[in-house]
């Protein structure tokens, strides 16, 4: 099975929730056609979500923690990890 060029893995790293405000750590795998694309795709997604959390009603923060490309991509695949903080309401 051949993965597409391009594509965005999302996985749930963390969780300093509590009763009133949940406060998940997600990390973003972005896979690219080249090192630039990759790069690109990542800093599009951290755009996204910044841009969501001052339009969507309980998205009210996103903190990047940490961006670093991934030099051990298999087939010489690009990647970066994107690792970011979310604040949402719970009300």
């Amino acid at each position: 099975m051949t993965r597409p060029d391009r594509f965005v893995l999302v996985s749930l790293d963390g969780d300093m929730s509590d009763m009133f405000i949940l406060r998940p750590r997600f990390t973003l795998m972005c896979w690219g056609s080249s090192d630039l694309d990759a790069h690109g795709i990542a800093l599009s997604a951290l755009h996204a979500l910044t841009d969501a959390a001052e339009t969507h009603p309980y998205l009210s923060a996103v903190q990047m923690q940490a961006m670093a490309r991934d030099e051990w991509g298999r087939d010489g695949q690009a990647r970066y990890a994107l690792q970011v903080d979310l604040i949402v309401n719970t009300d």
